[in-house]
């Protein structure tokens, strides 16, 4: 039987005074509790600052850290003193267009404001993450730029008749596949008999490897120099200009992947010995080069002892720092 629900039992004049007193006991109980905590706020100066030391702290490299430092200058260049809370997904997307550069930048900008707003939503500066709604925009996969052999063999001679230092660290890139910022901070004791030992810190990937000592590197290793080269930017572009052949941006770790791979026909093994992954392997060098043009870098060598004596009376030194 379904109860008549328009019936309801009558309170009686001693459980309604009850009910007023406990009421009473509770609102007197709201008013008198504290308000509720505000959220922590931040400016766009210091969230980025209070990021980049956290970043610091978990041991991210100074190289990230600079790049970091760098896109948000730029990018909240005039709106430091904003509140972070307040920045909205329409003003980023705005600000990141309107920097210089193209997609590449464009992307970069958008994924370093993307990880350090997830950092503030971590923080409980702000509710949402504002730049994650942003599209990417889309980046042309352009195919690497290599040098020949012959350009390779142009710019190692030139280094070792005028700059044996610069020959080494870029016997290093070429003939072993670090990169830049790996050679420039490479150090004698690191270079082993076998092997060469790219240190962690010293790796954009934090991961140590150790990179094989082929005869080729073997070969412009014993022709001298010594790491790591002081004043070294200005030596690095004597030596480029001296050569008179075309250095694209990282030609010379380029051309280890383009030729390694091409050579061996091992991805895994060039992967390792690069440190980089086997899907950018085949995104960027595959096919790039011929087994044939590989086998014409991999036998580069040092000019011999008669031939860099003759040479070596063509070349006009180069002026010390204090001549200069």
């Amino acid at each position: 039987m379904i109860p008549n629900l328009t019936q309801l039992p009558q309170l009686s004049p001693a459980a309604l005074e009850g009910l007023r007193a406990l009421l009473t006991i509770i609102e007197s109980g709201l008013a008198a509790a504290p308000p509720p905590p505000v959220a922590p706020r931040r400016t766009i100066q210091e969230l980025g600052n209070e990021f980049l030391v956290s970043k610091a702290r978990t041991g991210k490299s100074p190289r990230y850290l600079i790049q970091l430092r760098s896109t948000f200058s730029r990018l909240f260049r005039g709106k430091m003193l904003r509140q972070a809370h307040t920045v909205t997904t329409a003003e980023l997307e705005a600000w990141t267009q309107n920097l210089k550069g193209g997609a590449s930048t464009h992307r970069g900008a958008i994924t370093d404001t993307r990880t350090l707003f997830t950092f503030a939503q971590r923080r409980g500066y702000v509710s949402s993450n504002p730049a994650a709604a942003i599209e990417l925009p889309r980046q042309e996969n352009k195919p690497v730029a290599i040098q020949t052999p012959e350009q390779v063999a142009a710019v190692m001679h030139a280094a070792q008749l005028s700059d044996p230092d610069i020959m080494r660290l870029l016997a290093v890139q070429y003939f072993a596949g670090l990169r830049s910022s790996e050679a420039h901070r490479l150090i004698e004791a690191e270079i082993l008999p076998r092997y060469i030992e790219v240190k962690a810190e010293k790796c954009k990937t934090r991961r140590r490897r150790l990179v094989p000592i082929t005869p080729t590197l073997r070969a412009w290793l014993d022709a001298g120099g010594s790491l790591p080269v002081e004043s070294l930017w200005k030596r690095l572009l004597r030596v480029k200009r001296g050569a008179g052949v075309p250095f694209p941006p990282n030609a010379a770790r380029h051309s280890f992947c383009s030729y390694h791979l091409a050579h061996h026909g091992s991805a895994a093994r060039t992967s390792m010995e690069a440190g980089h992954s086997e899907a950018m392997l085949f995104a960027h060098y595959r096919e790039l080069v011929t087994p044939e043009t590989a086998a014409a870098f991999w036998a580069i060598a040092p000019l011999p002892e008669c031939e860099l004596a003759g040479q070596s009376e063509n070349i006009i030194p180069l002026r010390t720092e204090q001549a200069a």
